[in-house]
This record gives structure tokens, sequence and C-alpha cells, in this order.
């Protein structure tokens, strides 16, 4: 299409040729590159509802033990892997490398040498290291250096924004950074600028440089923060495509949190931070499954595994949580108490688990409201309230009743509004037959 506009993808998904067609057709709202949206986007779109949904749509359709679908688990798992690899160049943290300058004069001395097939040697700048204004321009050189390399070493991020994974790329990409630079500062060319200004006793500008730089403690700081953050297997959780992944996932990334008894520097209010930012991917990675599902419109043995499950997950993630506090406690004891982190850890997918307890109270009562119609109304007759619950049932089928975003909320609570309106009817007409029952009962069992 043109430039800007939406692209459709068009995928038919497996099926018998002589079903009709239009039930096997899918359609995917791709989008398109701008500024916001970059190919590692797009594409993880098309993997994400397009080729995934069509090789789980094959698996399901026939035997399982077809042979023709004996590579299929092989090839979601390189799909997901590709999809992991996608979002990780999404998200990856750039740190801007830095080069640091070395004088003019330092760098011809170093060429003339390796062409001479000789080593540099210090005497060669005797006459130079009398010159002021050659040792001040090497000492201004170094203070340069020094405020490139405080770039680096002063650099922050806000814990309490985005995702895991950007906390853990932060850190592994300034530990390269850093050791970017310190692989620089062995180079012999600014290695000989020191010594020229040493022997020339400019002791100021060689003396403080390494205090001035923090170039040490932001190395000890980072690889402490790493015994922690390296390895960390958020990986488990974004590529899981099952809720009993899910779980399992939570299991072992707070296994793994553990880790924080050996990273004593990384602050426990960063560790708090760092488990809401894995809630977040929890309800995001929990939203992309039961988003395919069509939850509302399961029968009711799928409907409740699913809730059963969405309840163990959660249920594994409080219990995981307390003992995470506990450890927390622990820490503190042993840094002294001079931290002190929130006092409560807010997860963001708590809203998706209330709404996910919501949906099981509603789907619960309505399912005991056609119980009461197929007991109370004879067959075949009063036949307008069951049609009337029927009808109003649709009215949520109609609704995305995963979206917990404001706009959402008000929605599900808009739909639940029409929904008792909708049965309203059927409710009189049950209560009025209930009424003529109880006054025919000749007996307290009728």
């Amino acid at each position: 299409g043109a430039e800007g506009s939406t692209k459709l993808a068009a995928t038919a998904v497996a099926g018998d040729a002589n079903k009709r067609f239009v039930p096997h057709l899918q359609i995917v709202t791709m989008g398109h590159m701008d500024i916001d949206v970059s190919p590692f986007e797009l594409v993880n779109v098309f993997l994400q509802n397009s080729f995934m949904p069509l090789f789980n749509a094959y698996k399901q359709e026939g035997q399982e033990d077809d042979e023709n679908k004996i590579g299929i688990p092989n090839v979601q798992r390189k799909i997901a892997d590709l999809s992991m690899a996608l979002m990780q160049c999404q998200q990856h943290v750039e740190i801007e490398e830095i080069s640091l300058p070395i004088d003019p004069e330092i760098v011809e001395a170093f060429e003339k040498a390796r062409v001479e097939g000789r080593q540099v040697k210090i005497e060669e700048f005797e006459d130079r290291m009398k010159d002021t204004t050659f040792l001040n321009q090497l000492q201004s050189g170094v203070n340069k250096w020094s405020k490139e390399i405080q770039r680096i070493t002063k650099l922050q991020r806000d814990p309490t924004t985005a995702s895991a994974m950007q906390e853990i790329n932060f850190w592994l990409g300034m530990e390269k950074a850093l050791n970017d630079v310190q692989a620089q500062l062995q180079k012999p060319e600014i290695q000989m600028t020191m010594n020229l200004l040493k022997g020339a006793r400019r002791f100021m500008a060689t003396m403080s440089f390494e205090s001035d730089t923090g170039l040490k403690p932001a190395m000890e700081k980072v690889s402490n923060y790493l015994n922690l953050l390296r390895d960390f297997p958020i990986n488990d959780l974004l590529v899981a495509t099952s809720i009993e992944q899910v779980t399992q996932a939570i299991r072992v990334i707070f296994s793994h949190m553990r880790k924080i008894k050996n990273a004593g520097q990384y602050p426990l209010w960063r560790a708090y931070n760092l488990v809401e930012a894995v809630s977040r991917d929890l309800s995001g990675q929990l939203l992309k499954i039961l988003s395919g599902t069509r939850l509302m419109q399961q029968d009711n043995e799928l409907f409740d595994q699913q809730m059963a499950m969405c309840n163990d997950l959660f249920h594994v993630w409080d219990d995981e949580v307390r003992q995470f506090k506990e450890l927390v406690r622990e820490q503190l004891k042993k840094r002294g108490n001079i931290e002190r982190p929130p006092l409560k850890i807010n997860c963001e997918h708590g809203n998706l688990q209330e709404r996910i307890v919501d949906l099981q109270k509603f789907r619960k009562q309505h399912m005991k409201l056609q119980e009461v119609i197929e007991k109370v109304l004879a067959e075949g007759k009063e036949m307008s309230a069951k049609a009337e619950v029927v009808a109003a049932y649709r009215l949520v089928e109609n609704v995305d009743v995963l979206d917990v975003s404001r706009r959402g909320q008000q929605e599900w609570e808009a739909t639940k509004k029409r929904y008792d309106e909708r049965i309203d009817h059927a409710e009189s007409e049950i209560t009025a037959r209930l009424r003529d029952r109880l006054g025919a009962a000749k007996t307290a069992t009728e």
C-alpha cells in the first residue's frame, strides 16, 4: 500500500478442504514502519499473530502422533526463540561508546616506532618534557578523558519503569562499556601520556585521574550487581506459551532472586523494583496467552481448567513474594539496616488477576442461572426467558474481557450492566414460577 498505510496479511489455517473457507482465514493487522515501529516489532507481530497460531491450529487438528506433526514442537520452540531475540533487540539498552583522543605527537611517535619495529621509550620525549605548552596540552587531554569516562561511570537508569530485561541489559551494557574504557586506558599511547606527566611532576593530573573518573568503584559495583542479574532467567517467562510454563518460570525467577545474597551492593529497593518489572512482564505474557483462547466462549470444563491454572499461578506468585520479602528482611539485618525498601511491592498483574477472579464469579453466576432456568422453566414453554439469558451472555462474548486499561474497565462494567438489564425479565419470570411452585408444594421435599 501507500507509505504510512496499514497492511494486512491473510493466512489460511489448516483445515478440511470440504469445510467453508472463511472460518479458516486469519487476518493479521501488520501496521507499518515509522519512527515508533521498528522492523523487529513488525516481524514479531507476524510471528505472534500469524505463524504461531498457524502451527498451533495445525497441531491441534487430527491425531497428535501424525507423522506430519512430529517436527512441530521443535519448530514452535524455534519460533519462540526468534520472537525472544526480536524482543531483546527492541529492549536493548544502548550505552554510548566513548573514544579517548590521544595527543597527535604521541600517536605519530608510536606509528613511527611500529614501522621501525621497535618500542617507544620515554627518553624520546626528554626535550618535550621541558615544554610547558606540550605538557599543558597533555594535561588538558587527560582532563577530557576524565570527563568522558564520567559520562559512563555516572550513568544511571530509572528502575521503576520498563521491563526486567531492560534492567538486565542496562547493567550488562555498562559492564561492556566499562571494560572497553579499561582496555583503552591500557593502550601504550595512553600509558605513555600518563608517564610523561608523572615524569614532569604533574602529579595533580595523574593522581586525581583515577578518583575523578570513578572507574574502579563503578566496575566493582557493576560486577557486584551482575552477581544477581547475569543469567537472570527472564527469557523463561517471555517465551512461555502456556500458563503452566509461566508458573514454572516464576518459580525459576524467584529461585534466582536468592542470588541477591551475593550482590551486597544491589539496593534492596531496586530488587523490589525488579520484582515489579517481572510482574509487568507476567501480566503481558499471561494476557498474550489468554487472549488467544476466546475465554468466555470456552466450554465449562476448559474454562474451569484455565481458571484453575491461573489461580495456581497467582498462588505461586504470592508464596514466592512472601519468601522473597523474608529474604530481604534477612539482608537488611546483614547490611546493617542502612536501607529502607518500600513497604509493599506494587504488582501490575494484580489488575489482570482481579479481572480473572471477576470473570470466574461472573461465569459461575451465569451457569447457576442457566441451571435454575432448566429446572424451573418447563421445556418448550416460556422460551423468552431462556432467549434473554443467551442474548445477555452474547454481550460478554463480544467484548475484550481481559482489557484492564481504564477504558477496558469502563467497558467491562458497562457490559455487566447491560447483561443485568437483559436478564431482569428472565429473573422475574423465574421468580414467578418459583412462587407458583412453592404455593403448590405439599411436602418439604417439593
